[in-house]
């Protein structure tokens, strides 16, 4: 049997870890959102440093260079879009890691890229599949 004392005492050690989880995920939260959010702040410079067009022509990788400045370290990222469209290299990203780079797309056929890419420090972003074709990555 469980008595109400049982139950009050069994609650008095619960109750400081669920303060401590949310109060740390309200602390952690917005951290988390600062270090997302590079990509997005209108004080960022993005700089297409390379292209490689696919092997028709009609979509090409662009390897992108962003500096948010001193205090954030450089990313470099991969966005892909066909030739009639405009890239918003805000949302269209689709891999991106930490650090200055040196980034290659190697098309396999029109619609296969694979991402060559030194080791970096962190990995943001990392799609899978962009439209119906699948990205294939590779680290030297």
């Amino acid at each position: 049997m469980t008595t109400t004392s049982n139950v009050l005492h069994r609650f008095r050690w619960w109750l400081p870890a669920v303060i401590l989880i949310v109060g740390g995920a309200a602390i952690g939260l917005p951290t988390v959102i600062m270090v997302a959010d590079f990509e997005k702040s209108p004080s960022c410079d993005d700089r297409v440093i390379r292209e490689f067009p696919s092997p028709n022509g009609r979509r090409v990788a662009q390897v992108v260079r962003t500096n948010c400045g001193a205090t954030t370290p450089f990313v470099s990222s991969v966005a892909i879009k066909d030739n009639e469209e405009e890239l918003d290299l805000k949302h269209d990203r689709l891999f991106s890691v930490k650090g200055e780079n040196d980034i290659e797309v190697i098309w396999d056929g029109n619609s296969a890229p694979t991402i060559v890419y030194d080791k970096p420090e962190l990995i943001y972003t990392q799609v899978i599949v962009w439209r119906t074709g699948r990205i294939s990555y590779r680290q030297r």
